[in-house]
């Protein structure tokens, strides 16, 4: 879904390195280097041209696509009328919280356990963690979102309940779904809808750089044996100074999000786990991702089932982005032999 955009001094930013780093590579690296009209010269003018347009392709669907919008209908699955239905601040302290939970766990674990060998737990939430009760040997499942404690997720600046993996984000003043985090560089939020658009954005950047700096180091050594111009060489050295940090930010950029693709994580996801494994190791507990399905799955969950269109800015593979699968489903799933 399209979003009206507003633009910003970023995205100027953006757009004018795109235009200068392709300008200089095709009129001074590719030229100096073959000459744009020779044979080596049209192979590399049209491989950096289809890098481009691939980039600026995928950098405007990016800000052009709604991240994801938390629909005003939507309404968690709601088992246990006893619950209370509210959100609870990261900020706050859970010692007791955890403690109270754990006693309540253990009391109920035979409870669970049964239920679990009957198959009547298919209708429970999928924000959970299995987690082992240090008060007893069983190992339960314990209803244990990320950023909250055995409640549901209600956000009370958007007054909507929040489903698994959205996050309110202060800049959009809303409530994104799956949100990784707001980039100020797209004046957009990075979410559901457009994250597999951000991703595919950042891979042809990072080829694009990494291209690019080849031709400059290539045209500086053919330069070395002639006179260049004083604008070429300008040229050449603001290119240095803006390709050599861009390559190498944009290159730990992608591999960190490649990083949470193989294992499924938003950034937030990745920042909460941190605390959450704390916390778990503390308390004498087991903590797993519980979007976490294997990196293979991982992949097709993010990127789609078609491995060919892994690299092309296209998002019509993602669902509604309201719930999402775990690693318990099949196990909650899985009828008792007996």
């Amino acid at each position: 879904m399209a979003r009206a955009f507003k633009f910003s001094f970023h995205v100027g930013v953006v757009t004018a390195a795109i235009t200068y780093i392709y300008l200089s590579t095709v009129f001074v690296f590719v030229d100096r280097w073959f000459g744009i009209w020779s044979s080596p010269g049209m192979f590399h003018v049209t491989v950096f041209t289809f890098l481009a347009a691939m980039c600026v392709t995928s950098y405007r669907r990016a800000i052009y696509t709604d991240p994801g919008r938390v629909p005003d209908t939507f309404m968690p699955d709601v088992e246990d009328s006893g619950n209370p239905i509210h959100e609870i601040k990261r900020k706050v302290r859970y010692s007791w919280l955890i403690f109270v939970l754990q006693l309540y766990t253990c009391m109920r674990s035979s409870f669970l356990l049964g239920r679990l060998k009957q198959n009547k737990c298919n209708a429970w939430p999928i924000d959970r963690l299995i987690m082992r009760c240090r008060f007893c040997r069983y190992r339960v499942f314990l209803v244990y979102p990320l950023d909250v404690y055995c409640f549901r997720r209600y956000c009370q600046k958007c007054a909507l309940y929040k489903p698994p993996r959205a996050h309110h984000c202060r800049i959009c003043n809303r409530c994104v779904l799956r949100m990784d985090h707001h980039c100020v560089w797209m004046n957009n939020c990075v979410g559901h809808a457009n994250y597999k658009i951000f991703f595919v954005f950042v891979l042809y950047a990072v080829i694009s750089c990494i291209y690019s700096l080849v031709l400059l180091l290539g045209s500086v050594t053919v330069d070395s044996q002639q006179d260049a111009e004083d604008s070429d060489q300008i040229i050449h050295v603001i290119s240095g100074l803006l390709l050599v940090p861009l390559s190498l930010a944009l290159g730990f950029f992608l591999c960190w999000h490649v990083y949470l693709i193989v294992q499924n994580k938003t950034t937030i996801e990745y920042h909460e786990g941190v605390r959450a494994m704390w916390l778990a190791e503390k308390g004498g507990q087991l903590y797993s991702h519980p979007y976490d399905l294997g990196p293979f799955e991982n992949l097709i969950d993010i990127l789609g089932p078609k491995i060919l269109c892994w690299f092309w800015p296209t998002s019509g593979h993602i669902g509604l982005g309201l719930r999402f699968r775990t690693k318990y489903d099949k196990l909650i799933a899985t009828p008792n032999p007996d």
